[in-house]
């Protein structure tokens, strides 16, 4: 039997339009330095073993396969901390998906224990091909856009017993 998972939303970035993902890095601010709840909040989910903190992007679609993936990251907002480098959170792909994906990437091990001071995700384009051992850059078929970002913290939930 698999267990329940409960997910509850904490966090809903505010986007005036979907996020586009083309062929140049992009990024976007989750908590910003300055939201000392939602930092005090993530701090929490991240301390405790029974939970976790899950980045969520909604209604992912392309008008056709790119043919591209996107790694995702992880980094503090804060321009004075340069000495963290992004973390990689998981990969971003839409080879064979429907238009309107939604895609979960836990977030607990790319963030230090701490409050943090603010938090964003990048997108960095890949072609996931290698040549010689180096990276073939990646070419393009089609944008991507995301039309939601939300964190939200997953939890096991209790499974009733079956009689």
């Amino acid at each position: 039997m698999w267990p329940l998972i409960a997910m509850a939303q904490i966090l809903a970035v505010d986007l005036p339009r979907p996020l586009e993902l083309g062929q140049d890095a992009a990024e976007i601010t989750l908590i910003a330095p300055g939201d000392t709840e939602v930092r005090r909040r993530v701090s929490t989910i991240v301390a405790d073993p029974a939970e976790n903190l899950v980045l969520q992007l909604h209604s992912v679609e392309a008008d056709e396969e790119p043919k591209v993936s996107w790694e995702v990251y992880v980094a503090s907002s804060d321009e004075a901390d340069c000495g963290n480098a992004p973390a990689l959170a998981g990969l971003l792909s839409l080879y064979g998906m429907p238009r309107g994906a939604d895609f979960v990437f836990p977030l607990d091990s790319a963030i230090v224990a701490g409050e943090p001071v603010g938090l964003k995700v990048i997108f960095r384009p890949i072609s996931g091909l290698e040549v010689d051992g180096e990276p073939v850059p990646p070419t393009f078929r089609a944008t991507v856009w995301i039309g939601g970002i939300s964190l939200a913290s997953e939890a096991a939930a209790a499974v009733p017993e079956s009689r």
